[in-house]
């Protein structure tokens, strides 16, 4: 099938006919992330997605799994689609997931760089904006074609959406850190914290997040001059 996609303004202005609220969150979305607000941007877009699959299926009481579970037995979303939304070991649904039950403090996007695995906290607003960017086109044509079932015979066959190849390509990976290897991973010894103080690992992970990359001042230091 063709790789048939939309730019997000299309999406925007299509999704305006089927609701104005939920286009203008969308809208937001984008103005975010914008501006820098990565964290807002990711978090608006789950809960937008998850409300329209909802919306689309009539379907407020069940789990967003199980909607989405929906979605695919209407032939409403393909198989890699559907994989990507629920099933695959980083899907969509297991990333909001990890946003609204997990420690966000010890989440990072993992992320390819020069043949090595950079790893980017998802505390920080510019590790939600490059999450954001990955998925964000995606998510966006997936929600008008999952709209599109509303429209009318004549203009549905225009939005034949399939984002096969652009799953593919889409590599989404998370690694949740314990606090010894955010202390490895911020250039601090590993008894920074000792054990004896009897500190829970979740307060651990949460005051190490708070402090500064010691790498930082490394790299500073070696490079001022005599």
């Amino acid at each position: 099938m063709k790789n048939l996609t939309f730019t997000k303004s299309r999406v925007l202005d299509y999704l305006w006919q089927y609701s104005r609220f939920y286009s203008q969150r969308l809208f937001e979305c984008e103005e975010f992330s914008i501006e820098g607000k990565g964290y807002a941007a990711v978090t608006l877009l789950f809960s937008c997605f998850e409300n329209i699959c909802k919306s689309v299926t009539n379907d407020y009481d069940s789990s967003f799994y199980e909607v989405v579970k929906k979605l695919k037995e209407n032939l409403s979303i393909s198989e890699a689609e559907y994989h990507f939304l629920n099933q695959d070991e980083f899907c969509i649904r297991k990333i909001r997931n990890l946003f609204s039950h997990a420690n966000i403090s010890a989440i990072n996007l993992v992320n390819h760089e020069d043949n090595r695995d950079i790893l980017y906290p998802l505390t920080e607003e510019a590790s939600c904006i490059l999450l954001y960017k990955r998925i964000s086109e995606i998510v966006f044509n997936l929600i008008l074609k999952i709209i599109s079932s509303h429209f009318l015979d004549a203009s549905r066959e225009r939005f034949q959406i399939n984002l096969d190849s652009d799953i593919e390509k889409c590599k989404l990976e998370i690694k949740i850190l314990t606090s010894k290897e955010m202390l490895v991973l911020k250039g601090l010894p590993e008894d920074y914290i000792s054990d004896d103080l009897g500190i829970p690992e979740h307060a651990k992970i949460r005051l190490i997040e708070n402090e500064p990359d010691a790498n930082i001042y490394k790299d500073f230091t070696a490079k001022t001059p005599e």
